[in-house]
């Protein structure tokens, strides 16, 4: 992802803790979504209940439309 120089965003739909009998690899997955999506810029959100789901797609979409990139292209040496 950092080769390709792209933002990973990512959604986690979680059960509710108090649900949760899972393998450590699934526990840990939460922690590896976030760990990814720093390395590249993105944020990684999570959800319990799925009607939030709307309102961070909505979240994601205003992140990546707020954003800009600024350059710098040095004139020539004379």
């Amino acid at each position: 992802m950092r080769e390709a120089n792209t933002q990973l965003y990512s959604i986690g739909t979680l059960e509710p803790f108090e649900f949760r009998s899972r393998t450590p690899e699934e526990l840990n997955g939460p922690t590896l979504l976030n760990e990814m999506t720093e390395l590249t810029g993105g944020r990684a959100f999570s959800v319990e209940n799925l009607n939030h789901l709307p309102d961070i797609a909505a979240k994601i979409g205003a992140e990546l439309r707020n954003q800009y990139i600024l350059g710098y292209h040095p004139s020539k040496s004379r």
